[in-house]
């Protein structure tokens, strides 16, 4: 991070572990940029890791920090409530050799960790062992990515009222425009056309991730329980990830496990279909073929109403464009997942011991293991021969499959072979662990 010669005079010092030298220059960097502002951007930006965060999305985010606006404010207050940009490109600009840059095809230049050290590292700073402050910034980054103080001001804290009421600015004022962006689902075009639309791919990817770590229940399912949001996820190519979505959401949310569990199920039953298919009115269409009673048909029509004006054009929208099933069945179906990653037959299915995975066996000579949550795939075992049978261990860290060739296989869950076993002369038909 840093030189000397060995005659060097240095002024502080120098920690001997790498967290202690990172800690340090995040504490000079406290003294250069103010204690308020660079907390704030470590923490966005660590809360964002998988993801990223932009300059400008940066900039708005701390322009919504009433503690950075107070401290940047200490002297002067400018005509409007946003923190200047080039406060936060100076700061950028000292970070920028620990920082990487790179897109998720939104058009944003997006700004991550280099390294984990760097992570963990403000992760021990910003983050005290309560999740108190955690909990609050995921708030932060939710009300950012729903739109929530978009073209509308926000309330300020004490110490910005203070700042800003001082007799030489602005007395009496409590509340201002932060000059957000607003955060639709849809930035241009219509979501039931594919012509013309572009998706709010920033708020698909964070929006819900936040909200879920922030514990609002009522935003989580106000997302995930939508047509609307549904349907921008699979445009955005990102069912694998929606599904993922509905599984944290019901760990974090139990209270509300039946109502994301019949979204959950619907998705999963028809997701095959929903990432390959071409119209984008083809899931509207599924949901208008469950029972009258269901929250996925209620929600489609819903979305009809909404937009009622559009039924009128030529090309028709939902209730002109869909086939009406005359005496369709009141139940749900019962599938909550349909997986159709085999080539062959599929011989064998076996779930592991903790519920969370299932392994299968078949004829195009593989075992997959996959998600119960999403149904990726997160390992592909080959064989030589076709695969006639499976077996998971109880404590579920091996597995066995049995081929035609008469050989067994046995494999740990990464898809590492451990050994071959043979002496059959004909198809193995059948594998078992005994009980210990």
């Amino acid at each position: 991070m840093s030189k000397w010669r060995s005659f060097d005079n240095v002024k502080f010092t120098i920690s001997p572990s790498v967290r202690g030298l990172i800690l340090d220059f995040f504490e000079r960097l406290k003294v250069q940029h103010g204690e308020a502002l660079v907390h704030a951007t470590l923490g966005y930006i660590t809360l964002c890791q998988g993801t990223g965060l932009s300059e400008s999305e940066l900039v708005h985010l701390l322009s919504l920090n009433d503690d950075v606006l107070a401290a940047v404010y200490e002297w002067w207050v400018p005509p409007h409530r946003t923190l200047p940009a080039l406060v936060v490109s100076r700061l950028l600009g000292d970070l920028g050799p620990y920082l990487s840059r790179r897109g998720d095809g939104s058009g944003a230049e997006l700004v991550v960790w280099y390294h984990r050290q760097f992570w963990e590292a403000a992760e021990a700073l910003v983050f005290p062992p309560d999740k108190a402050t955690r909990q609050e910034m995921h708030l932060e980054l939710g009300d950012y990515f729903c739109g929530r103080w978009a073209g509308k001001p926000k309330p300020y804290n004490d110490e910005l009222c203070k700042c800003v009421q001082r007799a030489k600015f602005f007395p009496g004022e409590s509340e201002g425009d932060r000059m957000v962006a607003a955060q639709p689902l849809v930035l241009s075009g219509c979501l039931h056309e594919v012509r013309g639309r572009q998706l709010n791919v920033r708020r698909l990817t964070e929006l819900v991730h936040h909200l879920i770590r922030a514990e609002k229940k009522e935003l989580v399912l106000g997302e995930l329980c939508s047509i609307a949001y549904v349907a921008a996820k699979f445009a955005a190519k990102a069912g694998a990830a929606l599904m993922r979505e509905f599984g944290e959401a019901s760990e974090r949310f139990p209270d509300s496990h039946a109502k994301l569990q019949g979204w959950r199920a619907f998705v999963g039953r028809h997701i095959k279909v929903l990432q390959e298919m071409k119209c984008p009115l083809l899931l509207f269409q599924l949901a208008l073929q469950e029972p009258d009673d269901s929250d996925e048909y209620a929600s489609a029509v819903k979305y009809s109403d909404e937009y009622a004006s559009a039924v009128k054009n030529s090309r028709g929208l939902l209730g002109g464009a869909f086939v009406d099933w005359a005496q369709k069945p009141q139940t749900k179906d019962p599938c909550v997942l349909s997986v159709e990653e085999h080539e062959g037959n599929v011989n064998g299915v076996v779930m592991s011991p903790d519920g969370k995975w299932i392994a299968s066996c078949s004829d195009d000579k593989t075992v997959k293991i996959c998600s119960v949550s999403t149904g990726e795939v997160s390992c592909t075992m080959e064989h030589d021969s076709e695969v006639k049978c499976i077996s998971w261990s109880k404590d579920g860290h091996s597995l066995a499959s049995g081929c035609v060739n008469g050989t067994i296989h046995l494999w740990n869950t990464s898809g590492e072979q451990v050994c071959t076993l043979t002496g059959h002369s004909s198809d193995v038909l059948s594998v078992a662990y005994s009980p210990d």
